[in-house]
């Protein structure tokens, strides 16, 4: 299944990812209690919530790669906290921590975003987006998943609050899934389009990373292709605008350079009724064929095309194949 994924900070240290999930429930003190197993307050909360958030807790405990994975229950309004970590030898067990006040849990989730302390800080989040959730992501779970109610604030509203105005060494993934069938985790990063002088087709992040300029970020491209590399998985690239009558654009990475950015791609050109089918298909896929796009033209982009990007873009010539 194609789930969200609500925090993911990569260690270099450890060698390892922190995988967070941020719980909204509605009664916290249910859950607050130092004698409760953390694997039981987990399949308690699975039972009182929706159908999809439960089969993401579930997701999220079976992934059997090193990874730290980090529950954190609470409830809106209320200054108490559960933070539940697992053992990395045993799956089953769960690391259970009450904090009583959201200054004790600061401190500790700050410690948390600065295990590495000479990581890269990427934007800060009141900056990085314009909401505090994701519609747009937000909608096409719900179309997925068949549920026209379907939320998630990815935890991003309590982040803020903890991170209290320190960069965050963390990202979110837009949409994340492990196929079973192909035994391969795909990422899928959202990209808005804002500008009127490029089209969904046209638009790429190498227009605006990797230039050196003060607010380039290049950050956030180069944090997912290091987890698409530790996961052995694949990152697509989506190109969308408010526009749902214009077609989107779907970029799957192939090759990207930490100090030279992406320079190797396979683009693909959807509308957005196509690309809807096709997650709609993806969610549920169980065939071995890897060629998960093999309907859909593609234009191939090799290391010598972007050598020369800059130059590419002014002469018109990056996504034309797709164009007529």
């Amino acid at each position: 299944m194609i789930f969200n994924n609500d925090r993911l900070q990569y260690s270099t240290e450890k060698n390892m990812y922190f995988y967070y999930e941020f719980i909204k429930v509605e009664d916290i003190e249910k859950y607050a209690q130092s004698t409760k197993e953390g694997i039981n307050i987990l399949k308690e909360i699975q039972q009182t919530v929706d159908v999809f958030l439960a089969e993401k807790i579930d997701f999220i405990m079976n992934m059997k790669e090193k990874i730290a994975k980090i529950f954190i229950v609470y409830q809106k309004g209320k200054n108490k906290y559960v933070m539940m970590t697992n053992d990395l030898k045993d799956n089953k067990k769960y690391k259970v921590v009450i904090y009583k006040s959201l200054k004790e849990f600061r401190k500790v989730f700050q410690r948390l975003n600065n295990i590495d302390q000479n990581a890269s800080y990427s934007k800060a989040l009141g900056n990085a987006k314009e909401e505090i959730e994701d519609v747009y992501v937000n909608k096409l779970l719900g179309v997925i998943h068949k549920n026209k109610k379907f939320h998630d604030d990815n935890g991003i509203e309590l982040t803020q609050l903890l991170l209290n105005g320190q960069g965050t060494k963390g990202f979110d993934l837009d949409l994340f899934q492990y196929i079973p069938s192909t035994d391969e985790y795909v990422l899928f990063e959202f990209l808005k389009r804002k500008n009127n002088y490029v089209t969904n087709i046209t638009a790429h992040p190498k227009r605006y990373c990797w230039n050196g300029k003060m607010k380039d970020n290049k950050q956030k491209f180069n944090s997912l292709w290091k987890a698409k590399e530790f996961f052995k998985g694949r990152l697509f690239l989506v190109s969308y605008s408010d526009d749902l009558n214009e077609d989107i654009s779907l970029m799957e990475v192939i090759q990207c350079d930490e100090e030279k950015g992406i320079l190797e791609e396979r683009k693909y050109r959807l509308t957005t009724r196509e690309f809807i089918c096709w997650l709609r298909d993806m969610n549920t896929y169980n065939e071995k064929d890897k060629n998960y796009l093999k309907n859909f033209k593609m234009v191939h982009y090799g290391p010598e095309f972007f050598e020369d990007f800059k130059n590419k873009i002014k002469d018109e010539e990056y996504g034309k194949e797709l164009i007529n």
